[in-house]
C-alpha cells in the first residue's frame, strides 16, 4: 500500500495500525510501537481536531508503552485518548471507558494508586459502569493493592465489582467466577467475616469442582 499510495492515506495507516496489534500479540513491542507510531502520525495528518483512528492510535500506543514500561508515556497517551473521546462520544460508551480503565491501570503502574481510584470514581458517578475483561483486570488489580494496605472494605468493594462484571460476561460455571469468588472470600476472612468467607470458598470449590473432573 505504501508503493500504490505516494502521499498519507487512510488504508496506508490502517495497515500499518493492524501491523502494530499483530506485532504486540507477537510481544514484539518494539516494532509495535513504530508501526503504531507511523499511524498515528499519518492519521494526525489526515484527520483535522478529533477523530476516533487518532483516539484509536492513542490508544495503542498507549497500551504498547506500557508493555515496554515506559509508563509516564503511556499515561500521557491514554490522557490523549480520553479527552478525544470525551468530546467525541457519550460517558457510557465502551471506547471511553476502555480509556478510563487504561489510565487507571497506568496509574497503578506507577504505584500512583489514589489517582488510579479517583479516576475510577469520577467515571462511575457519571455512568455507573465499566464493562469488559479490561475492567475485571483494573478492580482485581486495585482490590489486591488495597487489601495490601489493610483497605479491606474498599478491597472486598472492588472484587465485588469484578465479580458483577463477570456475571455479563459468563453464563453458568466458569473459572473466572471462582476466581472471584475466592478473592471475595479472602477479603471477607480479612475482616473477619469468617461465615462469609467460607461460604465463598466453598462455592468457588464446588465450581471448580463440577468443571474440572478427575485430577487437576
Amino acid at each position: 500500500r505504501q508503493q500504490l499510495f505516494s502521499v498519507d492515506h487512510p488504508e496506508v495507516a490502517d495497515s500499518l495500525y493492524i501491523t502494530g496489534v499483530t506485532f504486540n500479540h507477537l510481544q514484539q513491542y518494539e516494532e509495535s510501537c513504530t508501526m503504531h507510531q507511523q499511524a498515528l502520525q499519518i492519521r494526525q495528518r489526515l484527520f483535522s481536531g478529533d477523530h476516533p483512528d487518532v483516539a484509536n492510535s492513542l490508544t495503542k500506543m498507549g497500551v504498547t508503552y506500557n508493555c515496554l514500561g515506559r509508563y509516564e508515556e503511556a499515561l500521557h497517551m491514554h490522557q490523549q485518548a480520553y479527552h478525544m473521546r470525551q468530546r467525541l462520544l457519550p460517558a457510557d460508551h465502551p471506547d471511553f471507558a476502555a480509556s478510563v480503565v487504561y489510565i487507571c491501570g497506568a496509574y497503578l503502574n506507577m504505584g500512583r494508586l489514589e489517582q488510579g481510584i479517583d479516576i475510577l470514581q469520577q467515571h462511575l458517578q457519571m455512568t455507573h459502569q465499566l464493562v469488559g475483561p479490561e475492567a475485571v483486570l483494573l478492580f482485581n488489580n486495585i482490590g489486591f493493592r488495597l487489601i495490601e494496605l489493610r483497605r479491606y472494605e474498599k478491597g472486598l468493594s472492588c472484587y465485588q465489582q469484578a465479580y458483577h462484571i463477570r456475571q455479563q460476561l459468563f453464563s453458568g460455571d466458569h473459572p473466572d467466577f471462582a476466581d472471584s469468588l475466592g478473592r471475595i472470600g479472602s477479603a471477607c476472612a480479612k475482616l473477619r467475616r469468617y461465615d462469609e468467607a467460607l461460604d465463598m470458598h466453598q462455592q468457588a470449590l464446588e465450581m471448580q469442582q463440577r468443571l474440572f473432573s478427575g485430577d487437576h
